[in-house]
Order: C-alpha cells, then sequence, then structure tokens
C-alpha cells in the first residue's frame, strides 16, 4: 500500500502541488467572510476531505457539493458514535429500544449505506474509464493490482460492503 501512495505522488511534488492548491481554495473561503468571525472548521475539514479524496477518488470535490458534505457530516456522526459504542457493544439489544441509542443507530446505519451507495457508484464510473496505462488514483491502482494478478474480481469491496448490512 506504501509503495502505491509513493506511485500516486506521495513524497512528490504532484501530492504537494495538490495540497497547495486546496490550502489555497481555503483561505479564498476564508477572505469571503472579509474579517468576520466564523467557524473555520467545515473549510478544514473539506479541505482534508479533499486532498484525500484526491488521493483515493481522483477528483476534488466542491465544498457546496451536496453528497461531499453529506460525508463529511456522516464522519462527523461517526465520531459521536464512537463515544456511544461501549454500551451498544455490552447490550446489543439496546439498538431495538426506543431512545437515543436507536436513534444513533440508525443514522450510523444510514451513512453508511449512503457511503457504500457513493463508494459503489465511483468505482463503478472507475471501472468504465479504467485505461491500464494511467494511474489516476488509489481505485486506479487497486484495478492495476488485480490485472496483475489474473483477477477482476470485486471480493475485497463485497467483503467490506458486507460489514454495513450485519447488525441490522
Amino acid at each position: 500500500m506504501l509503495q502505491t501512495f509513493r506511485d500516486l505522488g506521495m513524497g512528490k511534488s504532484h501530492l504537494q502541488e495538490s495540497i497547495i492548491a486546496e490550502a489555497n481554495c481555503i483561505a479564498d473561503s476564508f477572505i469571503n467572510f472579509n474579517g468576520q468571525p466564523f467557524d473555520p472548521s467545515p473549510f478544514l475539514f473539506s479541505g482534508a476531505g479533499n486532498v484525500i479524496g484526491s488521493l483515493c477518488f481522483g477528483k476534488r470535490f466542491e465544498y457546496e457539493d451536496p453528497s461531499f458534505r453529506r460525508i463529511l457530516a456522516g464522519l462527523g456522526q461517526a465520531n459521536v458514535f464512537k463515544a456511544h459504542v461501549q454500551p451498544l457493544q455490552s447490550y446489543p439489544w439496546l439498538r431495538f429500544l426506543p431512545g437515543r441509542y436507536r436513534k444513533l443507530w440508525h443514522t450510523v446505519k444510514d451513512t453508511s449505506q449512503y457511503l457504500l451507495l457513493f463508494l459503489r457508484n465511483i468505482i463503478e464510473e472507475h471501472r468504465k474509464n479504467y485505461q491500464e496505462t494511467k494511474t489516476r488514483d488509489y481505485i486506479d491502482a487497486f484495478f492495476h493490482r488485480q490485472r496483475e494478478a489474473g483477477t477482476t474480481s470485486t471480493e475485497v469491496f463485497q467483503e467490506s460492503s458486507g460489514i454495513f448490512h450485519r447488525g441490522n
């Protein structure tokens, strides 16, 4: 995996340029507030998400993109879920009782399913536009490794997607 990230630009000027470009987008967003107080967190989270997204998906999302915003919000909710996971692990039946654990469970489940659909769409788009001679991002690198191994199976993705469907 480390070699794949090196192939995608880690430690090279390509990745550095991507980070600098995203930093400029964040700075431009800050300038739009004309010196007025504001919460920088959404812009910083979006910027970090875009740098990671450019490595994994080969594209940058606009900060106002509804899909991107929903995914970032879901990741924030995952942090809330982590803070409350111990009672659910000890007493899994709590997710079936009315109250905050049931609501939290359904929120995480819905967010996970949305994220899974989002990833499936991106992977399918990559599969359609795949070029053996070009590595745009981590997904393409995965396809390259599959071809080298002599398989085009989506078994790895299917196994990871099963995690989201267990315990419904």
